[in-house]
């Protein structure tokens, strides 16, 4: 600031590093908030144009803008969500951050599959929402469970192949199972029989 403008001087913050760090967590949360909601977004898409129907461009002539939303057919979720006839149906960053803070599976040697299925059901199924079946609630928040090989594994079904959480739940895979793709039923961690 110059002489010449007058103006006031912010304060001294005496504490700028603990200043920093509240912000670099604040800014951490919401940037992890808007992921989980752009990843809601693209879910949320169930008819998207094929990527064949565009003409080939040059992805140099394209804005990033554009590259985006020509490879975001690809993107579709293996997850097809039910219809919810409630218009009350948000879904919360404050669950999402609690289920990331207590049941996120990464599908490494040592962590089981069924642990991670009960925990999850347990904590989900305090949520209740008039007009919202349990299984649209289920399917929404799951994938914000999951990490590293687990988050891959769901994202190497193919698009719409999951429809109920039951069906999510036979398909979700034990360490040594992973390749014939999921649980037997009596091993189903929500088998009742």
């Amino acid at each position: 600031m110059t002489r010449s403008q007058s103006g006031d001087l912010l304060p001294l913050d005496q504490e700028l590093e603990r200043t920093c760090r509240n912000f670099k967590r604040a800014l951490k949360a919401r940037l992890a908030a808007e992921e989980a909601l752009a990843q809601l977004k693209i879910t949320e898409e169930e008819e998207m144009a094929d990527p064949q129907d565009h003409d080939v461009v040059n992805p140099g002539e394209q804005t990033m803008g554009s590259y985006w939303t020509a490879r975001a057919a690809d993107m579709r979720s293996p997850i097809q969500h039910p219809h919810v006839p409630a218009n009350n149906f948000e879904v919360s960053t404050s669950v999402i951050t609690m289920l990331r803070g207590s049941v996120v599976f990464h599908g490494k040697e040592g962590e089981c599959p069924r642990s991670h299925l009960r925990r999850f059901h347990e904590l989900i199924d305090g949520i209740k929402i008039n007009g919202v079946p349990a299984d649209a609630i289920q399917l929404r928040y799951f994938p914000f469970t999951l990490e590293g090989q687990a988050k891959e594994w769901l994202d190497t079904r193919p698009p719409g192949s999951i429809t109920t959480f039951a069906n999510l739940a036979d398909k979700f895979p034990l360490p040594s199972s992973v390749e014939d793709g999921g649980l037997a039923e009596a091993d189903h961690p929500l088998h009742l029989g």
